[in-house]
């Protein structure tokens, strides 16, 4: 083989790497669920990281408050790889991956919660909330009813257009005050 040859080999092979390591960050992207392209023209808002009180002299922490066109939507993020196995009925999930095995409270049963704080703080406002699986998650006997994938929600959540509507207003400004982060 000449140098040219060699070369010509090593560009070739460092050109499919490239593309290679492209696909590969664009399938781990789809996989991830990438919520901003998910929300985009679905909210009219959003706040992250919501402390709010829960009635009974305690507070409750929502991941995340969408401003929705059906009202307010909390949601529970869990970042999750691998086999989940759990149900409504379960105390305790697990999760399997590679060969590693991984405990971890059902996260259905503080949803409940969530809602009845953020609706006594909402007033009038519809009130859902769901689990939120981002990552490359699979549940092998079923997956609970309240748990979403990012294209899951994405069917859910109605298109938005304009402001938020004057009645909800201040009730988001209200909630948003409570946030973190916007």
């Amino acid at each position: 083989m000449h140098s040219e040859d060699i070369i010509l080999l090593a560009a070739a092979g460092f050109g499919l790497l490239v593309i290679l390591s492209a696909l590969g960050y664009w399938i781990w992207r789809r996989r991830r669920g990438d919520l901003g392209r998910v929300l985009k023209g679905r909210v009219w808002d959003q706040a992250r990281d919501v402390v709010i009180p829960d009635g009974l002299d305690g507070q409750v922490h929502i991941d995340l408050v969408l401003m929705t066109r059906r009202g307010l939507v909390a949601l529970e993020i869990k970042r999750l790889r691998g086999a989940v196995f759990g149900s409504e009925k379960m105390g305790e999930w697990v999760m399997l991956d590679n060969g590693r095995r991984h405990g971890f409270r059902n996260p259905l049963g503080p949803l409940e919660e969530r809602v009845a704080a953020l609706s006594h703080f909402a007033g009038g406002i519809r009130v859902e909330a769901y689990v939120l699986l981002i990552g490359d998650v699979s549940f092998p006997k079923g997956r609970p009813t309240r748990t979403v994938l990012p294209e899951d929600l994405a069917e859910r959540l109605e298109p938005v257009s304009g402001d938020i509507p004057d009645g909800w207003r201040a009730t988001w400004g209200k909630i948003a005050g409570h946030a973190e982060r916007r």
